[in-house]
């Protein structure tokens, strides 16, 4: 099984601009509301190929009703909230000639709510697959690193897509994989260069202090992938990008979910890639058959 836990969910409201005039009143072509944040962008993304999984998070007032309203009908995925008494948080996400994303810090957790979500993943097993993902709120982290620690002594795959999170708080999680972009992993070494010259300080300052994989994101440039044994770059072909939202949170859920269905690992990244590529041509989330079609063109070369 794979379990999705957003600290932080979200209400994404997209609104679509023919023109934008600042200062006076602009009329919205189009306007729509989808319930996010990262871990439950993966499990729709998981859910359109087909995989099961178990979405956690906690929910607050009328925005908190509208994430499991929208969720709550979808088979494939299992809801675990908790309840909140303030509302989650409402994102604007406007689009005109660029992207313009308006994101709020989102409500804090008191210690009985901390409480009852560590409960939520107390059946986890050993080779299930548990997915902590997005920005966590301040005070946060001692809450992840109970999880960490349950779902390492469950013998479970721990994945992190934390971008707040720094590589010291990383490492003591000891994570089975971890998801950042080319620009949190520079955060995280305190370094500004280019992944070829970060290559060493990722095997010495992280895998070898026990995080056992890195999937980096490399936005239009695909992805590179390095543990222990192995290193690959991975290439997509070039698309039209219409929105870049959730197109990492597509690329980890279609990858973890791949694994999970015992698919290799050199298919598992290229499906993977395949899913960040398709994202991007898309409003949100992208079908199977457009991920399948971009499978085709995405390139895995083995990096010795």
């Amino acid at each position: 099984m794979i379990y999705t836990i957003t600290l932080n969910p979200s209400v994404d409201y997209y609104i679509y601009l023919d023109d934008l005039k600042k200062g006076l009143i602009n009329r919205i072509s189009k306007y729509q509301f989808i319930a996010a944040g990262k871990g439950i962008n993966a499990s729709r993304m998981l859910s359109k190929s087909n995989i099961k999984s178990i979405c956690i998070f906690p929910k607050g007032g009328f925005s908190g009703d509208f994430l499991l309203d929208e969720l709550k009908n979808d088979t494939n995925i299992e809801c675990r909230t908790v309840s909140i008494n303030q509302p989650n948080r409402i994102n604007v996400k406007i689009r005109h000639d660029m992207e313009t994303d308006l994101n709020l810090e989102g409500p804090t957790l008191d210690e009985t709510a901390q409480k009852q979500l560590l409960k939520l993943v107390s059946d986890v097993k050993t080779n299930d697959t548990v997915v902590i993902s997005g920005s966590i709120q301040r005070g946060l982290f001692p809450l992840v690193k109970q999880i960490s620690d349950f779902v390492n002594k469950q013998k479970g795959k721990l994945v992190l897509d934390i971008p707040n999170l720094s590589l010291g708080q990383i490492i003591e999680c000891q994570p089975f994989m971890i998801k950042p972009n080319l620009e949190e992993l520079q955060f995280m070494l305190c370094k500004n260069n280019e992944l070829s010259d970060l290559l060493q300080d990722i095997k010495s300052r992280i895998i070898q202090q026990g995080v056992k994989s890195l999937f980096i994101s490399l936005g239009s440039k695909g992805a590179y992938y390095i543990d222990e044994n192995v290193q690959y770059s991975i290439s997509p072909p070039k698309v039209k990008v219409v929105n870049t939202v959730a197109a990492g949170d597509s690329l980890l859920a279609e990858t973890v979910g791949s694994l999970q269905l015992g698919k290799s690992l050199k298919e598992s990244l290229k499906l993977g890639v395949a899913a960040g590529t398709a994202a991007v041509m898309v409003e949100y989330l992208p079908e199977v058959e457009d991920i399948q079609r971009i499978y085709e063109k995405v390139n895995i070369e083995e990096i010795q």
